[in-house]
């Protein structure tokens, strides 16, 4: 069943110490702007039996921010100013109430990997935290260790181990972190720009460990922003998320689909990416050519195939990828 989005402001009153306020202490500046993902995708909830849910508008570009005049930091990154966690809220109506939380897609870069080596925990939270902020962990994290990331800003895929069911406002987001002296910038989340139009669900763990506080808040960066999450929920019954990943590399999602699909090529040997599906009979189906230097998301459109199994042919500078996929 298709939902709408519910996009609304969430304003948070917390102690503003000497801290917070360093945190503003400089113009907060946009930074790897040139090296932006190509995200242009519609946020959109599918019929198929999974729900793709994210905050991010269909016009928004996906940039980080750098804290400038003598700070340095990344805003949407864990690093010296104390972050120890981010979190991006996801609110009820924008999905089916009872769904599991079976995966996530994130957009990371990597600023640096500190002189610790840190292991991440990508996890969700539900909103039992005072007014409404993160408070317990639901299910199981999925880790990886900051230093095997790739430097680039492609997707990456996260599987939950164990899936939980989900029924109000919960978060998605990254923690593990220490604070650190001197400041060592780690793993920053592609955000989108500050504008007064986004919902601003980007939310800060300070070094603390008890208080969260709202991006878009004054006492932290005033920056009214959302995190490139994506969270991909399914019906308990009939909802299998299927997103198919052979290589760290390339992305397709969601499978299965009600027509629209979305092909994440991530960091690849600049050239051309041509993207096929055929049906069972081998008869074509659709096409998407670009070209590409670094890699990018595609749209592909099968809004008016017939349901069925078909097979995407994905070809880039240096390799071809077939993978199976099914129209519901």
């Amino acid at each position: 069943m298709k939902k709408n989005y519910i996009i609304l402001s969430v304003m948070l009153t917390v102690s503003t110490g000497l801290f917070a306020q360093n945190r503003v202490a400089g113009t907060v500046q946009h930074h790897l702007t040139g090296k932006a993902i190509s995200q242009k995708i519609t946020p959109g909830v599918q019929s198929n039996g999974c729900d793709t849910v994210w905050n991010i508008l269909a016009n928004d570009t996906a940039v980080t921010y750098l804290v400038g005049g003598g700070h340095w930091g990344y805003v949407s990154g864990s690093n010296g100013y104390g972050d120890l966690a981010k979190a991006e809220k996801f609110l009820s109506g924008t999905y089916t109430s009872g769904y599991l939380l079976k995966a996530a897609v994130f957009f990371f870069a990597k600023a640096a990997d500190g002189a610790t080596p840190t292991t991440m925990h990508i996890k969700a939270w539900d909103n039992t935290g005072t007014g409404g902020l993160p408070g317990a962990q639901l299910g199981t994290t999925a880790d990886q260790t900051v230093a095997t990331m790739a430097t680039g800003g492609g997707p990456t895929l996260i599987t939950f181990p164990s899936p939980v069911t989900v029924t109000g406002d919960f978060y998605l987001g990254i923690d593990g972190f220490a604070y650190a002296s001197p400041q060592e910038d780690t793993v920053v989340i592609y955000s989108n720009t500050n504008l007064p139009s986004h919902a601003g669900n980007a939310y800060d763990l300070y070094s603390d460990g008890t208080t969260w506080i709202a991006e878009s808040d004054p006492a932290n960066w005033s920056v009214k922003v959302d995190f490139y999450i994506i969270a991909i929920l399914c019906s308990p019954t009939m909802g299998d998320v299927q997103i198919m990943n052979p290589t760290a590399e390339v992305i397709v999602y969601p499978n299965p689909s009600n027509g629209n699909l979305f092909v994440s090529t991530g960091v690849i040997k600049a050239g051309n990416v041509s993207i096929k599906v055929y049906d069972a009979l081998g008869k074509l189906q659709a096409v998407n050519k670009q070209y590409s230097q670094n890699g990018g998301t595609y749209k592909v459109e099968m809004n008016g195939a017939a349901a069925g199994v078909y097979f995407m042919h994905i070809t880039t500078a240096d390799k071809t990828i077939i993978k199976k996929i099914t129209i519901e």
